[in-house]
């Protein structure tokens, strides 16, 4: 994953915190889909604390220690080759490359990101890869513009935050309830996320099972869904590095509340 730091070659330029990612692989083709990969799992990651940000990978991505490729995601292509040096960046049609406009992250954000703990990220644990995997269906959540697409995606995210991978029967109960404990901190509260969640689990099995679509007018549930599906998201981070990573345990915790 993507790493968000100030200690890296390119403060110096920027003087800003940045984003980076290290990648190894056999082939210049491969590491550019990885690292591109990597950087769209980054960009979820900085939407999920900031709904106003919105994204483009737009600037260097370092090759080996040869190249530099200008990269503009909304041209969909690689459109200038250049030798390593950070200034007076220009792409193949002599037009100057602002390098600091593209990558600069603010102090503040960047503050934010570390007071969640995604610096913990970087470390491979269960706990990290289905953070990964739930950034990316609430990217998806985010992206698509049917109202039926996006609450599926954001269901996505709350089951594959909130159960273990054996678990495939009673879902509506197990995630109504985990999401009710892990958020709520009384009865009541407990009470009304529990029955957002089940009232969420209805109308996706509408859509499932029915082929109903949500119009426009319903859109509330989506939201209301997408904001469940950030919450426990950012939980589920803030808990990483607590737990050394250990999902299961991450699991259990919010059963035993259960009981308490």
């Amino acid at each position: 994953m993507g790493v968000v730091t100030n200690k890296n070659i390119y403060q110096d330029y920027i003087g800003k915190p940045c984003i980076i990612t290290y990648v190894k692989a056999g082939d210049s083709e491969k590491a550019r889909s990885i690292a591109l990969n990597r950087f769209s799992i980054c960009f979820n990651l900085l939407r999920l604390c900031t709904h106003s940000f919105k994204p483009s990978v737009k600037g260097v991505i370092v090759l080996g220690n040869r190249d530099l490729i200008i990269w503009n995601n909304s041209r969909k292509n690689a459109y200038g080759t250049i030798k390593p040096s950070l200034d007076n960046l220009c792409d193949s049609e002599g037009n100057k490359v602002i390098l600091k406009s593209a990558v600069k992250l603010s102090n503040l954000l960047c503050a934010k990101l570390e007071k969640l703990g995604v610096q913990y990220l970087s470390t491979v644990t269960p706990i990290s890869s289905v953070v990964k995997d739930c950034l990316y269906w609430f990217g998806l959540g985010l992206d698509v513009t049917m109202e039926s697409a996006k609450l599926l995606n954001f269901t996505t995210v709350l089951e594959c935050a909130l159960k273990k991978s054996d678990e495939n029967t009673e879902l509506k109960q197990r995630i109504s309830d985990r999401c009710a404990f892990l958020l709520g901190d009384d009865y009541e509260t407990r009470v009304k996320i529990h029955n957002d969640i089940s009232f969420i689990y209805k109308e996706r099995s509408k859509v499932v099972h029915q082929g109903s679509m949500i119009k426009d007018e319903d859109r509330n549930t989506v939201n209301l869904a997408g904001s469940y599906a950030q919450r426990v998201l950012m939980k589920l981070i803030q808990e990483n590095n607590r737990l050394n990573g250990d999902f299961s345990k991450f699991i259990c915790e919010i059963d035993e509340k259960k009981f308490a």
